[in-house]
């Protein structure tokens, strides 16, 4: 969330979004301009290709983008329309991938994320055309056409394509660090919990897919003893329910309260502000019952099994995290 920049009470509506840049002599100096795209109408294929084209040695792939795009010719960033694929030619479809059954792996239908998939085809030992077709329900269909050109084979072995050019203009890398650390992890020694705690320790074991939570009744409070004495300021949780639930906490290192709020609805992680407080042990405790009102509803997955954070597995009593980190700074 240190990478987001959000802008409070904004009303959407239709037209151009400007950004400008200035510099501290108020000169302009860049310029980035975004249209809202309209309904998608067309579908539209266009490839990325290779510095060496497609060649027709039986192993090159072709990379081919199909869109769905407004009447303008943007993509609109919320269709998920799905498209069916034709392929004539020298080629072999190999498809993409995307949220379903079986991913899609190798299917001809597949839907669009976010306005957007891409395909990949295979050329054959024998050169042509190779047009790809692209249809979808109430948009206007799309056709792509590429060629392959042929290669020389010597004993049954097609000859490599020429190495790509070296971009040597930026010169060597630069001795000295290229960025400045913003926080530094503070990493936990051992962890005690009055209920459940054989498990304390999945809370800090880097692996999503465990956590620590209290059984109901007892005490919804947590201890972790970190490796060195520090000076927090950043507390990082993944709590069960993420999208979905919000837990009022209390933070305590060495027996002083440094934290007291209520998690926002989140994506994953959020960061808590510490109040600055040296110390090596640190407390986390659920302060009353967890929220479920205003939940972040994942209605766009395929499969809603994805989506689920486990909310429903754990009472509003309990206090469930995924993962706890702990930062000071540098």
């Amino acid at each position: 969330d240190r990478f987001t920049f959000t802008f409070d009470a904004v009303a959407f509506e239709a037209g151009e979004l400007k950004a400008v840049g200035i510099d501290a002599r108020g000169r302009q100096v860049c310029v980035a301009v975004l249209m809202t795209a309209g309904p998608p109408v067309a579908l539209r294929l266009s490839a990325i290709p290779s510095p060496h084209g497609l060649r027709a040695d039986g192993a090159d792939l072709a990379l081919v983008q199909v869109e769905a795009v407004d009447a303008a010719g943007r993509r609109n960033p919320v269709a998920l329309d799905t498209v069916r694929f034709e392929l004539a030619g020298p080629a072999e479809w190999r498809g993409g991938i995307a949220q379903g059954a079986d991913n899609h792996v190798l299917a001809r239908t597949l839907p669009l994320e976010g306005g957007v998939n891409r395909v990949l085809v295979r050329s054959k030992t024998d050169a042509g055309k190779i047009v790809l077709r692209a249809r979808s329900d109430g948009l206007a269909p799309a056709e792509f056409a590429l060629a392959s050109t042929p290669v020389a084979v010597n004993g049954g072995l097609a000859a490599l394509p020429a190495p790509p050019p070296l971009r040597l203009a930026r010169g060597p890398t630069p001795p000295t660090p290229s960025f400045a650390p913003s926080r530094i992890a503070v990493p936990v020694a051992g962890s005690t919990a009055a209920s459940n705690g054989e498990r304390a320790a999945l809370s800090v074991d880097d692996d999503e897919t465990t956590s620590w939570a209290n059984e109901p009744g007892v005490p919804a409070e947590i201890t972790y003893r970190l490796a060195r004495p520090a000076l927090l300021r950043e507390l990082v949780l993944k709590l069960t329910g993420w999208r979905e639930r919000s837990y009022p906490l209390r933070v305590f290192v060495d027996g002083a309260e440094v934290y007291r709020g209520t998690t926002p609805k989140n994506l994953g992680y959020v960061t808590l502000p510490l109040a600055p407080r040296s110390g090596s042990e640190v407390r986390i405790a659920l302060d009353g019952q967890a929220d479920d009102a205003g939940a972040i509803r994942m209605l766009e997955v395929a499969n809603q099994a994805n989506a689920d954070a486990g909310a429903q597995q754990v009472a509003r009593s309990q206090l469930s995290i995924v993962e706890a980190e702990f930062y000071e700074l540098p």
